[in-house]
């Protein structure tokens, strides 16, 4: 889960239990007291990602199960900024936001693109 710069929280991926990753995410609205689904966007269906809010309101997905991709997401717009692809897909990040908006990122457990 990933409290937004709007006050919503996003809860993004997942994987059922077979295995499949889970396209798509719920956004929370605590003021409204509603949850709506987002499935119209670009960003990579993952699960064991980090999700982390910029100091500049974006978000950066990090990682996650069968994907190497870094992706950028602006909650106001919905655009998708795809960064780079890592070297190998990897799950378990562990990210944080350092005092010059950098983020880190450590913890890495490898994946492999066949996992089921």
């Amino acid at each position: 889960m990933t409290l937004l710069p709007s006050g919503r929280v996003l809860i993004w991926g997942g994987q059922d239990r077979t295995g499949n990753l889970q396209p798509g995410g719920i956004l929370i609205d605590p003021e409204l007291k509603a949850m709506s689904l987002l499935v119209d966007t670009e960003i990579a269906p993952r699960a064991g990602h980090s999700a982390t809010v910029l100091t500049n309101g974006l978000v950066l997905f990090a990682g996650g199960r069968k994907t190497s991709r870094f992706q950028l997401w602006d909650e106001s717009s919905n655009e998708v900024i795809p960064i780079a692809d890592g070297p190998a897909p990897a799950q378990g990040y562990l990210a944080e936001l350092q005092a010059d908006g950098k983020v880190r990122l450590s913890g890495v457990k490898g994946t492999s693109n066949n996992a089921g």
